[in-house]
Protein backbone atom coordinates (compact mmCIF):
# COMPACT_ATOMS: atom_id res chain seq x y z
CA UNK A 1 0.00 0.00 0.00
CA UNK A 2 1.48 3.39 -0.94
CA UNK A 3 1.79 6.29 1.47
CA UNK A 4 -0.90 8.19 -0.53
CA UNK A 5 -3.42 5.35 -0.10
CA UNK A 6 -2.64 5.17 3.61
CA UNK A 7 -3.30 8.90 3.99
CA UNK A 8 -6.49 8.77 1.91
CA UNK A 9 -7.92 5.93 3.99
CA UNK A 10 -7.25 7.90 7.16
CA UNK A 11 -4.88 5.26 8.58
CA UNK A 12 -2.33 6.65 10.97
CA UNK A 13 1.21 5.39 10.69
CA UNK A 14 3.11 5.22 13.96
CA UNK A 15 6.88 5.29 14.43
CA UNK A 16 8.37 2.29 16.21
CA UNK A 17 11.76 2.06 17.81
CA UNK A 18 14.07 -0.72 16.60
CA UNK A 19 15.41 -2.97 19.37
CA UNK A 20 18.42 -5.14 18.54
CA UNK A 21 18.32 -8.58 20.16
CA UNK A 22 20.65 -11.54 19.93
CA UNK A 23 19.50 -14.22 17.53
CA UNK A 24 18.57 -17.44 19.29
CA UNK A 25 19.44 -20.68 17.54
CA UNK A 26 17.29 -23.80 18.15
CA UNK A 27 20.14 -25.39 20.15
CA UNK A 28 20.28 -22.35 22.48
CA UNK A 29 16.88 -23.28 23.92
CA UNK A 30 18.13 -26.80 24.69
CA UNK A 31 21.34 -25.44 26.27
CA UNK A 32 19.37 -23.02 28.42
CA UNK A 33 17.01 -25.77 29.53
CA UNK A 34 19.90 -28.13 30.37
CA UNK A 35 21.64 -25.38 32.34
CA UNK A 36 18.48 -24.69 34.37
CA UNK A 37 17.88 -28.39 35.06
CA UNK A 38 21.48 -29.00 36.18
CA UNK A 39 21.61 -25.97 38.45
CA UNK A 40 18.18 -26.66 39.96
CA UNK A 41 19.22 -30.25 40.71
CA UNK A 42 22.44 -28.98 42.28
CA UNK A 43 20.49 -26.50 44.43
CA UNK A 44 18.63 -29.39 46.08
CA UNK A 45 21.96 -30.48 47.58
CA UNK A 46 22.70 -29.03 51.00
CA UNK A 47 25.19 -26.15 50.82
CA UNK A 48 25.46 -25.89 47.02
CA UNK A 49 24.63 -22.19 46.88
CA UNK A 50 27.16 -21.55 49.65
CA UNK A 51 29.85 -22.89 47.31
CA UNK A 52 29.01 -20.72 44.27
CA UNK A 53 31.04 -17.57 43.69
CA UNK A 54 29.43 -15.17 41.20
CA UNK A 55 31.49 -12.72 39.15
CA UNK A 56 30.74 -10.00 36.64
CA UNK A 57 32.15 -6.90 34.97
CA UNK A 58 30.40 -3.63 34.33
CA UNK A 59 31.30 -0.49 32.41
CA UNK A 60 30.63 2.90 33.95
CA UNK A 61 30.88 6.01 31.80
CA UNK A 62 32.13 9.06 33.67
CA UNK A 63 29.80 11.30 31.62
CA UNK A 64 26.75 9.40 32.87
CA UNK A 65 26.25 7.46 29.62
CA UNK A 66 24.50 4.16 30.23
CA UNK A 67 26.08 0.94 28.98
CA UNK A 68 22.99 -0.91 27.68
CA UNK A 69 24.39 -4.42 28.26
CA UNK A 70 24.79 -3.91 32.00
CA UNK A 71 21.63 -1.95 32.77
CA UNK A 72 18.28 -3.28 33.91
CA UNK A 73 15.50 -0.83 34.71
CA UNK A 74 13.21 -2.19 37.39
CA UNK A 75 9.86 -0.44 37.21
CA UNK A 76 6.17 -1.22 37.03
CA UNK A 77 5.90 0.62 33.71
CA UNK A 78 8.38 1.42 30.96
CA UNK A 79 9.82 4.86 31.82
CA UNK A 80 10.25 5.77 28.09
CA UNK A 81 13.16 8.12 28.81
CA UNK A 82 15.69 9.44 26.34
CA UNK A 83 19.24 10.10 27.52
CA UNK A 84 21.71 12.10 25.47
CA UNK A 85 25.36 11.17 25.71
CA UNK A 86 28.67 12.09 24.19
CA UNK A 87 30.38 9.56 21.94
CA UNK A 88 33.56 7.89 23.19
CA UNK A 89 33.13 9.34 26.68
CA UNK A 90 35.67 8.35 29.35
CA UNK A 91 34.75 5.10 31.07
CA UNK A 92 35.96 2.66 33.65
CA UNK A 93 35.56 -1.12 33.72
CA UNK A 94 34.89 -2.72 37.09
CA UNK A 95 35.04 -6.40 38.09
CA UNK A 96 33.44 -7.71 41.25
CA UNK A 97 32.83 -11.06 42.87
CA UNK A 98 30.38 -12.16 45.52
CA UNK A 99 29.40 -15.26 47.43
CA UNK A 100 27.25 -15.98 50.48
CA UNK A 101 30.34 -15.30 52.60
CA UNK A 102 31.59 -12.05 51.15
CA UNK A 103 31.27 -9.30 48.57
CA UNK A 104 34.86 -8.90 47.39
CA UNK A 105 36.26 -5.44 46.84
CA UNK A 106 35.94 -4.27 43.24
CA UNK A 107 38.83 -4.36 40.79
CA UNK A 108 39.15 -1.39 38.44
CA UNK A 109 40.77 -2.18 35.09
CA UNK A 110 43.34 0.32 33.80
CA UNK A 111 42.51 -0.50 30.17
CA UNK A 112 39.55 0.96 28.27
CA UNK A 113 38.49 -2.55 27.30
CA UNK A 114 38.73 -5.82 29.22
CA UNK A 115 40.76 -8.24 27.09
CA UNK A 116 41.63 -11.90 27.44
CA UNK A 117 45.10 -10.91 28.65
CA UNK A 118 43.82 -8.55 31.35
CA UNK A 119 41.16 -11.10 32.33
CA UNK A 120 43.77 -13.86 32.78
CA UNK A 121 46.09 -11.57 34.75
CA UNK A 122 43.20 -10.55 37.01
CA UNK A 123 42.29 -14.21 37.69
CA UNK A 124 45.86 -15.23 38.53
CA UNK A 125 47.06 -12.27 40.57
CA UNK A 126 43.92 -10.84 42.10
CA UNK A 127 40.91 -13.18 42.20
CA UNK A 128 42.27 -16.67 42.89
CA UNK A 129 44.41 -15.62 45.90
CA UNK A 130 41.41 -13.85 47.47
CA UNK A 131 39.01 -16.74 46.88
CA UNK A 132 41.43 -19.28 48.37
CA UNK A 133 41.58 -17.25 51.60
CA UNK A 134 37.81 -17.11 52.17
CA UNK A 135 35.94 -19.74 50.15
CA UNK A 136 35.80 -23.50 50.82
CA UNK A 137 38.15 -25.71 48.83
CA UNK A 138 35.33 -26.98 46.63
CA UNK A 139 33.91 -23.58 45.60
CA UNK A 140 32.41 -23.22 42.11
CA UNK A 141 33.15 -20.04 40.20
CA UNK A 142 30.61 -18.58 37.78
CA UNK A 143 31.55 -16.25 34.97
CA UNK A 144 29.38 -15.10 32.11
CA UNK A 145 29.80 -15.44 28.35
CA UNK A 146 31.93 -12.32 27.84
CA UNK A 147 34.41 -12.74 25.00
CA UNK A 148 37.58 -12.28 27.15
CA UNK A 149 36.50 -15.28 29.29
CA UNK A 150 36.46 -17.57 26.23
CA UNK A 151 40.11 -16.96 25.37
CA UNK A 152 42.00 -20.26 25.27
CA UNK A 153 44.62 -19.42 27.91
CA UNK A 154 41.91 -18.18 30.29
CA UNK A 155 39.98 -21.46 29.91
CA UNK A 156 43.16 -23.51 30.32
CA UNK A 157 43.91 -21.72 33.59
CA UNK A 158 40.35 -22.33 34.84
CA UNK A 159 40.65 -26.02 33.86
CA UNK A 160 43.94 -26.29 35.79
CA UNK A 161 42.89 -24.45 38.94
CA UNK A 162 39.16 -25.23 39.08
CA UNK A 163 38.81 -28.71 37.60
CA UNK A 164 35.03 -29.28 37.11
CA UNK A 165 34.41 -26.32 39.44
CA UNK A 166 33.67 -23.44 37.06
CA UNK A 167 30.65 -22.29 35.09
CA UNK A 168 31.30 -20.27 31.98
CA UNK A 169 31.41 -20.09 28.25
CA UNK A 170 33.49 -23.11 27.35
CA UNK A 171 34.33 -25.51 24.56
CA UNK A 172 33.72 -29.28 24.46
CA UNK A 173 37.21 -30.03 25.78
CA UNK A 174 36.83 -27.76 28.84
CA UNK A 175 36.41 -29.32 32.27
CA UNK A 176 33.43 -27.31 33.50
CA UNK A 177 30.94 -27.88 36.26
CA UNK A 178 28.30 -26.56 33.88
CA UNK A 179 28.58 -24.57 30.63
CA UNK A 180 27.12 -21.06 30.64
CA UNK A 181 24.56 -21.05 27.83
CA UNK A 182 25.17 -18.84 24.79
CA UNK A 183 22.96 -15.75 24.60
CA UNK A 184 21.91 -16.26 28.23
CA UNK A 185 20.06 -13.32 29.82
CA UNK A 186 22.96 -13.10 32.26
CA UNK A 187 20.95 -12.21 35.35
CA UNK A 188 23.16 -13.05 38.32
CA UNK A 189 23.26 -11.77 41.93
CA UNK A 190 25.81 -9.18 40.74
CA UNK A 191 23.13 -7.61 38.53
CA UNK A 192 20.62 -7.48 41.38
CA UNK A 193 22.86 -6.42 44.26
CA UNK A 194 25.86 -4.59 42.77
CA UNK A 195 25.37 -2.88 39.42
CA UNK A 196 21.87 -1.60 40.13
Amino acid sequence: MTVWRVLRKGLHMKPYHLHLLQFLKPTNHIDRSNFCIKTQEAMTEEGFLDCVVFSDESTFHISGKVHRHNVRVWNIENPHKMVQHERASPKINVFCTMSTRKVYEPLFFCEDTVTGTSSLEMLQTWLFPRLQEVEPEDFIMQQDGATPHFRLDVRRRLNDVLLHRWMGWGAHEDLLFCPWPARYPDLTPCVYFLWG
